[in-house]
């Protein structure tokens, strides 16, 4: 029963104020008008959305699920939102059940715990992005390289096809596949194993490969994360990264940074010389190992690029309460630890933050005053250098209000309605300082 108290208060942050706090940008909005316009052109996607690279684009399986949810729902915003907890509900329940298989049930319900309270997992759930899934998708992906490291040739095609489906909503998963082929290496699979393990991976990604074929040649770029970017803010995400698993403030990073270095570092000398035999450390380590090198590579990695192991420091704090510590002992830091993620919460603002409230009342008042007008709308603001001026979220609300947006090409509207995100921002920053 206190494990689902403990559970349940995340659950409570996850959704607390949200209709204050909902984080809607151009970035999200992009994914209702895609699915509008696949709606509305009555189009069955088999690819997803462009990436940051615009000749890439994700594998089509949010949207397979994103589009009927806003037909049911009729366009509402919220549906990311409601998406984004049901996923990562799903992914605490999915937690419990497979780390209790892979490890034991006190390490499978401590994690869960963990998971639950932590103010990034909180965090990126609110988000509402399509990283969300890889919460649920991560212990999968780990039950079933268990299943092969105790070679059961069986979970070969299924392993193949859960890492595939990663790619439906991100792509930084791609230096696991290191740690995938060192385990058909340590276990001497077969030629044939390699191949399956391949088809399960393209499957859901065929619309993809038929896209561009450049992909193939960005692969083995991203998953040895060769790049030419500026490394001045690597640390700063890295301590962003290790910071968050505990704390929401950013005075207090450096703190769970800490933490979170000394927890990796006692895990790794208690448990390296078992790698051989035991799959659950090789995995802990030798994933954390591939993924920061990889990142550190990479240079200025987002935080959404630590989410294919986003977990792991829970899991090896989870595995050494359970050696090392009473299990009353154990439940006072969580005790403590719900006590602090409930007390501190702070959600993290960009500097392009305004409230969703406020954002209906300024899309509401555009359409009001261009009643039956067709508009094109021009937003001035933070990463207004982006595609479509990083309008899409007073684009979405317009139309969604009543309003008449011109989506052509040729922009050939005169009504150019201009939305000056830097007044809008600096007003609703001075009004939450009022209050």
């Amino acid at each position: 029963m206190i494990n689902l108290v403990f559970i349940l208060i995340g659950i409570f942050l996850r959704i607390n104020n949200i209709s204050n706090d909902y984080y809607f940008t151009g970035e999200s909005a992009k994914e209702l008008l895609y699915a509008k316009h696949l709606i509305e052109s009555n189009i069955f996607p088999t690819i997803g959305m462009a990436t940051s690279h615009e000749w890439l684009y994700y594998g089509p399986i949010y949207y397979w699920i994103l589009i009927p949810l806003v037909r049911i729902f009729n366009y509402n915003p919220f549906i990311l939102f409601w998406l984004s907890i049901a996923v990562s509900i799903a992914g605490l329940v999915v937690n419990y059940k497979l780390i209790t298989k892979v490890a034991n049930k006190s390490i499978a319900v401590y994690s869960t715990i963990l998971i639950s309270l932590s103010p990034i997992f909180i965090w990126q759930t609110r988000l509402s992005k399509l990283h969300v899934f890889f919460f649920l998708l991560t212990p999968i992906l780990i039950y079933l390289l268990k299943l092969v490291w105790d070679k059961k040739r069986k979970a070969v095609f299924w392993l193949g096809l859960c890492f595939g489906i990663f790619f439906s909503f991100h792509f930084s998963q791609i230096p696991l596949i290191f740690v995938l082929l060192t385990v058909f290496l340590i276990k001497k699979y077969k030629l044939k194993d390699y191949l399956i393990l391949s088809l399960g991976i393209l499957i859901p990604n065929l619309g993809i490969v038929f896209k561009d074929l450049k992909i193939f040649l960005w692969l083995p770029y991203r998953s040895l994360g060769l790049s030419s970017e500026s490394s001045s803010q690597t640390l700063e995400n890295f301590n962003k990264f290790f910071g968050m698993q505990f704390f929401w403030d950013e005075k207090y990073w450096i703190v769970g940074s800490i933490i979170s270095i000394f927890i990796i570092i006692v895990f790794y000398k208690k448990y390296i010389k078992t790698v051989n035999n035991n799959f659950f450390n090789f995995y802990l380590i030798f994933s954390s190992i591939i993924i920061f090198a990889g990142l550190i590579l990479h240079k200025n990695p987002p935080v959404h690029y630590f989410l294919p192991i986003i977990p792991n420091i829970f899991y090896m704090v989870s595995m050494l309460f359970e050696k090392y510590l009473p299990k009353r002992y154990v439940y006072l830091l969580f005790i403590l630890f719900s006590i602090l993620s409930y007390k501190t919460y702070i959600m993290p603002k960009d500097i392009d933050y305004i409230s969703y409230d406020n954002q209906l009342e300024i899309s509401q008042k555009i359409v009001d005053e261009n009643k039956g007008k067709l508009m094109q709308i021009k937003r001035i603001g933070p990463y207004d250098y982006f595609p479509e001026n990083y309008s899409q979220n007073y684009k979405f609300l317009i139309w969604y209000l009543g309003g008449k947006i011109d989506d052509s090409m040729n922009n050939t509207t005169d009504n150019i309605v201009v939305i000056n995100d830097y007044e809008n921002i600096k007003k609703y920053n001075e009004d939450t300082n009022i209050k």
